[in-house]
């Protein structure tokens, strides 16, 4: 009725106005929703969340891979032929040695320029008056790397899953550790689940640590747990107790545990992510679909309008049209069920345990030392690649003690600057003291002082780092030589 008034009224034409009325209030109504569904889509806060921190974790894994890398390297290479004259930080040159090395020979054969003059952990080393020297960089991916990697997992992988023992002065009762892998993948179609198909397309790889006690209580653990330990003497076996009885029997059971946290953790936040996703990439197909259909339905009405003329070519192509429009709607119907079933495709392809280890406790002074030289070996490492990495400079040793400098690096940065570096590590978070000489030299030094601190050096370390530690925290602390570490995280860079 309404629109019949509109085609046959008079002025003041009051139908036109109710019309125009309802579809204004419609095109409001579309905006609005268009509107909500972009924010939705690209401005939610909470979506991005997950991704943001997956970043900063990658961030951070960056900074310590050199650190890691350097003393895989250096802790392997006495065992593998490989003798290193240097430091890795900036470029070492390499030599090969005895039988061990034979590995790195036969990978010398295979590469057409041969092996390169110099080794380092970083990838923006250049060598001053040496053109044409080539440096390796250290990483996952470069050959030597990877060859070093599988030759020592050829070697030692029989004693590393037989297991060993460790000492650990922070311990009280004596545990198990073990150290497994996990992969995910997910099956190239539905139509292979549950048929025991191998998985296609990985998409995630995961360490997982477990440590459990007499009790059977397990706990996850840092994969890296062991690298701050040191191997435990025979005599020192009675430590284990109970642990001793049926080491079989404790591993298995820690097989059954892992493999529920793979399932339960791991692919179920990776099923739960790829389901966050699930819209949008709907959206995405959708649109992409329907530029498709559009261009095949122009190409159709084309091709139609010509039969009608009486274009006898055009007959032809035009069924080959139809038969496109038909494959694509057949295309369109099985990704899109793919994509709504894919993280239900998502499974573990690989769960193996790679080490095993028994830790009795040892408070002794000889493991107490080593334990704390091994901490700050490693956040010695940290310190000098960020150094490395931040400000591209040339990092040296300064700590022993004959030479008393107040501090254990120099950095001597790309923009002329050199400063002194005073480095601590902690297994946890403890608070951090300074000696005697130390002190003195960062009230000295004033602005040039920096204090670096790595915190959970055994478990997942962490660098603050305090410019002016004499000024910032002495004041803070009201203690002379001892800075309580909340004061040094409150006070470090916001790096």
């Amino acid at each position: 009725d309404l629109l019949r008034d509109a085609l046959f009224e008079t002025p003041p034409y009051s139908a036109q106005k109710i019309l125009e009325s309802i579809f204004s209030t419609q095109k409001l109504r579309s905006a609005v929703e268009e509107q909500r569904k972009t924010a939705s889509t690209y401005g939610d806060v909470a979506k991005r969340l997950g991704q943001l921190n997956t970043e900063i974790e990658v961030e951070q894994f960056n900074r310590l891979l050199p650190a890691f890398i350097q003393n895989f390297v250096e802790k392997s290479s006495q065992y593998m032929g490989l003798q290193i004259e240097g430091d890795l930080n900036e470029a070492a040159r390499f030599s090969i040695t005895g039988e061990e090395g034979q590995w790195l020979r036969n990978l010398a054969e295979s590469l057409s320029n041969g092996l390169p003059d110099y080794l380092s952990v970083h990838g923006n080393i250049s060598l001053p008056n040496q053109e044409g020297a080539k440096v390796a960089f250290l990483r996952p991916g470069d050959m030597i790397f990877d060859a070093l990697c599988q030759e020592v997992m050829n070697r030692f992988q029989k004693d590393i899953q037989r297991g060993a023992v460790f000492c650990d002065p922070k311990a009280e009762e004596p545990y198990y550790t073990a150290v497994y892998i996990c992969q995910l993948g997910e099956s190239s179609s539905i139509s292979d689940k549950g048929h025991g198909s191998s998985l296609s397309n990985l998409m995630d790889r995961r360490l997982i640590g477990l440590k459990w006690d007499e009790s059977g209580e397990f706990d996850i653990c840092p994969p890296n747990h062991l690298l701050a330990l040191h191997a435990a003497p025979p005599a020192a076996l009675w430590k284990a107790g109970n642990l001793l009885r049926n080491p079989e029997e404790h591993v298995a059971k820690a097989d059954v545990y892992a493999r529920m946290v793979a399932e339960t953790t791991y692919l179920q936040q990776t099923r739960a992510a790829f389901q966050a996703d699930t819209s949008s990439r709907m959206d995405d197909l959708m649109r992409g679909f329907d530029f498709l259909f559009s261009e095949l339905a122009e190409r159709r009405s084309e091709l139609a309008r010509s039969v009608r003329q009486g274009d006898l070519k055009a007959a032809n192509e035009l069924e080959e049209v139809k038969k496109e429009q038909a494959e694509l709607e057949e295309e369109k119907a099985k990704t899109l069920v793919f994509e709504q079933r894919r993280p239900e495709q998502l499974e573990i392809s690989r769960m193996e345990r790679i080490a095993v280890a028994l830790v009795v406790p040892d408070p002794s002074p000889e493991t107490i030392e080593t334990y704390d030289k091994n901490i700050e070996d490693m956040a010695m490492r940290i310190a000098r690649n960020f150094e490395v990495d931040r400000y591209k400079a040339r990092v040296y040793d300064v700590s022993s003690p004959h030479l008393a400098r107040g501090y254990d690096l120099e950095s001597h940065r790309c923009n002329g600057e050199k400063v002194a570096i005073e480095v601590k590590g902690r297994a946890g978070r403890g608070p951090v003291h300074l000696t005697e000489n130390e002190w003195p030299t960062a009230v000295n030094v004033r602005d040039k002082y920096w204090l670096y601190v790595v915190v959970d050096c055994a478990t997942n370390p962490t660098l603050y780092r305090v410019q002016d530690p004499a000024f910032k925290l002495a004041v803070k602390s009201r203690k002379s030589f001892t800075v309580n570490i909340g004061d040094v995280i409150r006070a470090a860079e916001p790096d």
